[in-house]
């Protein structure tokens, strides 16, 4: 396989600003998903798909441990070696993923009972489904912006967040739940993940496990990070939960305000992963010129 990577700055600015196209209908998307949520569940409904959310989002946050972002790094730097550190990187998210969610699982009656959600065993189990999804969405984002093939990122983010979209205005009408927001979030990944392997160029997916200990070598820092990050990210609404006395319904306020807060940050997250293509294209080719333009 001979990998077509981009070699103009001009371009990589060009390419970054499909991803901000897509970041930003992610992020209107995100604002509307909010509000009828919020409106439509009502406060306490919506503080217990919150809870449940965040747990998921936990869970899949810390799970890629640093491997997209490490295979980001290596597949600019050599064309040989970049399909080799495809398939590796998918091999090792699908059985990181698949592990995460069996063992999320057997341990969502647990978590049920440590943030004190009677009868939402089931409900934990559903926005668990998403996990495997989303790991492999993870490993073709990864590979993609590698390749720089910004453009598929992009429609990916627009496909998540129109997913969500439409899939909560349609629970509207069939008469919204916390069940149904579940089933939405699952819907977009779902979504998502179909976007990016029918829009990117062929590729094929074999178990492999070369490269990995330099995969691995280069996550770990970056694991390390998403697992302090993520605990911070979520601690603030988790703690209100499990030690507070608060009632179901000021939860959801709360949270209400706290997503509204945070979605902006979505608009402009994806940029990163432009900067961190390119930079790698251009050290690997000793391009200062390059250099500088990231």
């Amino acid at each position: 396989t001979v990998l077509a990577f981009p070699q103009d700055a001009d371009l990589w600015r060009a390419q970054g600003g499909q991803i901000m196209i897509g970041g930003m209908v992610l992020f209107i998307s995100g604002y509307f998903v909010t509000m009828i949520l919020a409106r439509g569940l009502g406060p306490a409904e919506y503080g217990l798909y919150g809870i449940i959310l965040s747990v998921v989002l936990w869970i899949e946050g810390v799970g890629d441990l640093g491997i997209p972002e490490a295979a980001t790094k290596l597949i600019p730097e050599d064309e040989n070696r970049a399909p080799m550190v495809e398939n590796t990187t998918q091999t090792l998210l699908l059985i990181i993923f698949l592990f995460l969610f069996v063992v999320s699982w057997v341990a969502a009656p647990f978590l049920a009972d440590i943030f004190q959600i009677p009868q939402a065993t089931s409900l934990f189990r559903l926005a668990m489904i998403d996990i495997p999804f989303t790991g492999m969405y993870f490993a073709y984002q990864g590979i993609l912006t590698g390749r720089q093939k910004f453009g598929a990122i992009s429609r990916g983010l627009v496909v998540y967040g129109l997913t969500k979209l439409i899939a909560i205005l349609f629970g509207l009408l069939v008469g919204l739940s916390v069940f149904w927001a579940l089933i939405a979030n699952v819907l977009a990944s779902v979504g998502a993940l179909l976007s990016l392997i029918i829009h990117s160029s062929p590729m094929t997916f074999r178990p492999l496990f070369v490269h990995t200990k330099l995969i691995v070598r280069l996550a770990l820092p970056i694991a390390l990070l998403l697992l302090g990050t993520q605990v911070l990210w979520n601690m603030d609404l988790w703690c209100l939960k499990i030690i507070g006395s608060e009632r179901a319904e000021t939860i959801g306020l709360y949270l209400a305000a706290l997503n509204v807060a945070k979605v902006p940050t979505t608009a402009f997250s994806a940029v990163n992963v432009v900067i961190l293509s390119a930079l790698s294209m251009a050290l690997a080719q000793r391009n200062k010129v390059a250099m500088q333009s990231c």
